[in-house]
């Protein structure tokens, strides 16, 4: 059906959460890189690295870890791709004339409400005690 006209603020949130989701997968790969990296390094080049260079690249593990953790890449990341694939699904089906436009925005109401806010894991950010 080439006459099926997509809502502007619904085709526009489709893009921007394809962008905010690949955004986040660079970033959650980024982290998980330089986390492996730089904890390897620590552990295998400890003497080379001297005391000043061990703290910096442990530091960048711990850093890397803890942006992973206190702001739930993975998670998000999952969020954003389930809410467009389901945006995505409705709208290939709304092209199609299987659903109607009431359909539609319930479909993008769902696909928002898997996305949500961005969250921060304060638990991460609290030094914990060892018992």
């Amino acid at each position: 059906m080439s006459d099926v006209i997509i809502p502007p603020r619904i085709l526009k949130c489709h893009q921007d959460w394809a962008r905010s989701a690949k955004q986040t997968q660079f970033a959650l790969l980024a982290f998980g890189f330089c986390a492996v990296t730089s904890s390897v390094c620590v552990a295998v080049f400890t003497e080379e690295l001297g005391i000043l260079g061990t703290r910096i690249v442990g530091a960048i593990a711990a850093l890397s870890v803890s942006y992973i953790s206190a702001f739930q890449l993975q998670k998000k990341l999952g969020d954003l791709w389930g809410g467009w694939k389901l945006l995505n699904t409705a709208l290939a089906l709304y092209e199609q004339g299987k659903i109607d436009d009431s359909q539609l925005i319930s479909e993008y109401a769902r696909a928002e409400q898997l996305i949500g806010v961005p969250e921060v894991n304060t638990d991460s950010l609290t030094p914990q005690s060892i018992n």
